[in-house]
């Protein structure tokens, strides 16, 4: 087995599901340049985590999708190039850090977790976070989200459980 390491995958306005059972996904460069586009990116890794090698870079121009909860609960790391439209990003007792060029929004505000780690991580540099649609979160450790790096947006996150707040800064 071993890590499977993503150097461009472009399908335009098609979908992407993309299993590792053997490795965790990373990228072949963090350079801020997508290394996945697709509509919708639904990525498992049920060993190693997503992003920890080098952060994964993605453009999911409909709806975002990780899992390593079905795994070893892996921490997830992912640069959206762009919006995030997140469907799931699930690491179970592992970490998320979600860093979007754009904002960070649900694709349904329905009271079901979105991102769910022990410490989760969300920064967006523009339009905010859950101004869209409200982003559900559990967040087993602390929750941070920051949208002072980018353009001070707002911040609307709907806590599912318990939250620890670490930072949370809208500028």
């Amino acid at each position: 087995g071993g890590t499977l390491v993503i150097g461009l995958i472009d399908l335009g306005s098609g979908d992407l599901e993309l299993l590792s059972s053997a490795g965790g996904i990373d990228s072949a460069t963090d350079d801020g340049t997508a290394d996945i586009t697709a509509a919708t990116v639904s990525l498992e890794a049920t060993v190693g985590g997503i992003g920890q090698g080098s952060v994964l870079d993605v453009t999911a121009t409909t709806e975002l999708n990780a899992d390593t909860d079905a795994g070893d609960d892996g921490n997830i790391a992912i640069d959206s190039i762009g919006d995030a439209t997140v469907g799931l990003v699930d690491a179970g007792a592992g970490d998320v850090t979600l860093d979007s060029t754009g904002d960070i929004d649900s694709t349904t505000d329905d009271g079901t977790a979105d991102v769910e780690g022990a410490t989760v991580n969300l920064v967006a540099d523009a339009n905010g976070i859950g101004q869209g649609s409200v982003l559900d979160v559990t967040a087993t450790t602390q929750l941070n989200a920051d949208t002072d790096a980018g353009d001070d947006a707002n911040i609307d996150i709907d806590s599912i459980g318990d939250a620890t707040v670490g930072l949370v800064d809208a500028g």
